[in-house]
């Protein structure tokens, strides 16, 4: 599997994890513990374990998020050391066979067409690595840029219900130094727990995935790799051949526009490139 291919498949590990502690907890919303009538007399037991589990949430949600975006990083950059070993291995393997190449050259037309060749599809590889490098940093920017989105609208939805967690337990508590019946402030209470509960589920649903949001980000990023794949194969086609065979007259013939045939075109297909060899041998017998 291609590096560029990874990067989609691990990013993609990443992002459907959970990404919220407090919205994406399927508990049910902390209700008081002490019964209606005994409400207000034991007010900081019944609610204590509203607000620190509010509270705790809020803090895990917080680094879950700062978490998030680590990882996300940290995947990328490992892909990206994966990515530059592979291109050191096939830079290795290609200059060994440039050299090779540049080897079996004798004459100074044969060396020339060589350079030639060598020139073009070291810089065809530099070119395609260049594209390919800019659409993953395209792609990454994206990537943290939905992450950002989304995590900011849950981060807001929390914070707003921590917010009607604190005005509700306030209120509860002024309730009973105002003489309300314990039962009806424990009720009260309760229903305003409920409603801030749901009005985070609410909030939650109703911001971005970030999946949904990768979608043209993947498409164009699809898309240039493939342009850059594309300019590649045209790159090498267009580069001067430069085989030389074990015998020089057919690399002269290989490459007659670049020796005494200096306005000629080289063949387009075998059959006019056997014919090339044949006339060339032909010309070569017959001079000597």
């Amino acid at each position: 599997m291609r590096v560029s291919k990874l990067i989609l498949v691990s990013v993609a590990g990443l992002l459907m994890a959970p990404s919220i502690v407090i919205a994406e907890d399927t508990t049910p919303t902390p209700q008081p513990r002490v019964e209606g009538a005994l409400f207000c007399s034991r007010f900081t037991e019944a609610t204590a374990p509203v607000a620190s589990k509010t509270n705790d949430g809020f803090n895990k949600l917080s680094t879950n998020f700062n978490g998030r975006k680590d990882q996300v990083k940290s995947k990328f950059d490992e892909l990206k050391t994966k990515q530059t070993t592979k291109r050191s291995d096939r830079d290795e393997k290609l200059e060994a066979k440039l050299a090779a190449l540049e080897a079996k050259a004798t004459t100074d037309d044969q060396k020339e067409a060589v350079s030639a060749y060598s020139t073009a599809v070291r810089a065809a590889v530099t070119e395609r690595r260049t594209a390919v490098d800019a659409s993953n940093t395209a792609f990454h920017t994206s990537v943290q840029s939905a992450v950002t989105a989304r995590q900011t609208a849950l981060k807001t939805a929390a914070t707003n219900y921590k917010a009607a967690v604190t005005t509700a337990l306030a209120a509860a508590k002024s309730s009973c130094a105002a003489g309300t019946a314990p039962a009806t402030v424990k009720a009260t209470l309760t229903a305003a727990l409920t409603t801030a509960r749901t009005n985070l589920e609410t909030a939650r649903k109703s911001a971005d995935k970030v999946g949904p949001n990768l979608e043209a980000a993947k498409a164009t990023r699809k898309a240039a790799v493939d342009a850059a794949n594309t300019a590649f194969k045209t790159a090498l086609q267009d580069a001067p051949p430069s085989r030389p065979p074990t015998r020089p007259s057919r690399l002269l013939c290989r490459t007659p526009w670049l020796t005494s045939r200096a306005n000629s075109k080289p063949p387009k297909n075998s059959r006019q490139f056997r014919t090339a060899i044949n006339t060339e041998n032909d010309s070569t017998s017959r001079s000597r």
